[in-house]
């Protein structure tokens, strides 16, 4: 006798979903065994943006609702997750404190070679 969940789960991985889209490049070779990702995948090619913005005025669309989501609270709610420990500018990406943050870094190390010049420049006087 088969196992009835072992079946279910081995037929599942038995259902590969590739992407047979022509590119410009020619076809593209994506696989993957999780339908919902497949069809997300597929929008890419198509440029589908099912998931559309409600604010008034902004009907941006988007292809996944996740995006949509981020969209919403950042843009039209004013949410700043990311904040700077140095200084507590706050930031809606994480890439954008990364910059600010090398920023810092750069401004500092400019800082401190100006400051070791100085103190050269006083020992050359000094001797």
């Amino acid at each position: 006798m088969i196992d009835k969940s072992t079946s279910d789960r081995k037929l599942k991985k038995s259902l590969l979903f590739q992407c047979q889209f022509d590119t410009i490049i020619g076809k593209c070779e994506y696989s993957i065994y999780c339908k919902s990702k497949f069809f997300i995948h597929l929008r890419g090619h198509t440029n589908e943006r099912p998931y559309v913005c409600n604010f008034p005025g902004c009907n941006q669309p988007f292809g996944m609702q996740g995006n949509l989501d981020q969209h919403y609270n950042v843009v039209h709610g004013g949410l700043k997750p990311f904040v700077c420990n140095h200084c507590g500018f706050t930031f809606s990406k994480k890439y954008n404190l990364k910059i600010h943050l090398r920023s810092i870094e750069n401004n500092c190390m400019k800082k401190k070679r100006r400051e070791q010049k100085d103190a050269r420049k006083i020992l050359e006087i000094m001797n």
